[in-house]
């Protein structure tokens, strides 16, 4: 049995998807599959893949016909084709360091108690090369065992974008213990997450309508209701959790509402939040819609390029003294590549 099977969806990835490969191709560890599923690309994504498959057998390429408006089934089609022991994310323009997987492996078979394991990542610009941000970086820093995923139900289309967060939340809802059954391997940056307009989680790039309808799905799909239908009580870790997630989310929903001129749903989603538990985010913001769209446009955005230039910033600076040999390798990575 193969020991990895990395998951890659890609779509118009031609910028990207050779950085992605060869970040693999170079992994101290070697018993590794990389299952690739191209979106129904219109650029030179597959070609360039095509050349990878013929010189290394462990790449694997699966070509859609249609494009599918996500990352949500492509990911489903690889982990329903994996054959590894665990599964790890790797999306199109992301980068592992050398010994992500060595160290990550190393870490789930001496933990066999663990099933879910998260990794820390340096966010970097796409376009200048410089590590900009400290950060979880989405499904880069994710690896599970197989059965997570076939118990999590995989991914779904409706949550594009916070599919990853769909399947783990499912998994929890499966025994009340799987949610103790995750960790973190440690706070030193192993991968590098990319970010740039083009990205699906970029903000200047997110079309607001699809996200609520995306997070939207989730508070659907975790109410207190369904918790306590699988005999989850206030005291369980994870009904907690989920009841402290709806809150972030609700919160989340009302700025995506607000960003698309449906100010009076914004207001609304910004007390559900508030009604779980003070949010600072949900009170300023919800006091800011009441100045009208254009007004909550320009200040929300000025207060997110404050976060961007000077917050982050200073997580880069604190970091990069405390991981300091992580954040060198990763600069050179980036300069590399």
């Amino acid at each position: 049995m193969t020991k990895v099977s990395i998951i890659t969806p890609t779509y118009n990835g031609e910028k990207f998807i050779g950085r992605a490969i060869k970040s693999v191709l170079w992994q101290t560890f070697k018993d590794w599959e990389m299952i690739i599923v191209d979106d129904a690309s219109q650029d030179k994504t597959v070609e360039i893949v095509k050349k990878y498959v013929y010189k290394d057998s462990r790449i694997k390429l699966i070509e859609l016909k249609e494009n599918t408006g996500g990352p949500a089934i492509p990911r489903t089609i690889a982990c329903k084709e994996a054959k590894g022991k665990y599964i790890a994310f790797l999306d199109q323009d992301d980068i592992f360091y050398p010994e992500n997987l060595e160290k990550r492996v190393k870490y789930l078979d001496e933990h066999p108690e663990v099933d879910i394991l998260y990794t820390i990542a340096w966010a970097f610009d796409e376009d200048t090369k410089k590590i900009i941000n400290y950060e979880h970086g989405g499904p880069v820093n994710l690896i599970v065992r197989r059965k997570v995923v076939k118990e999590g139900e995989y991914f779904k289309p409706e949550q594009n974008g916070v599919d990853e967060f769909g399947m783990l939340y499912r998994y929890f809802l499966k025994e009340k213990d799987n949610f103790n059954k995750q960790a973190l391997l440690r706070k030193e940056p192993i991968s590098l997450y990319s970010r740039h307009p083009k990205q699906g989680s970029y903000v200047e790039n997110k079309n607001a309508i699809n996200f609520v309808k995306r997070i939207n799905s989730l508070i659907e799909e975790f109410t207190e209701e369904k918790l306590k239908e699988r005999n989850f009580s206030d005291k369980d870790k994870y009904f907690k959790y989920t009841i402290f997630m709806r809150k972030i989310w609700y919160s989340r929903l009302g700025n995506f509402y607000c960003l698309s001129n449906n100010l009076s749903m914004g207001r609304k989603a910004f007390l559900n939040s508030l009604k779980i538990g003070f949010n600072f985010f949900s009170f300023f913001f919800l006091l800011l819609s009441f100045t009208g769209y254009r007004p909550y446009r320009k200040i929300e955005y000025l207060l997110r390029m404050f976060q961007r230039k000077f917050l982050w910033r200073m997580k880069v600076f604190y970091y990069r003294i405390k991981f300091k040999e992580s954040y060198i390798k990763g600069l050179e990575i980036l300069k590399k590549l």
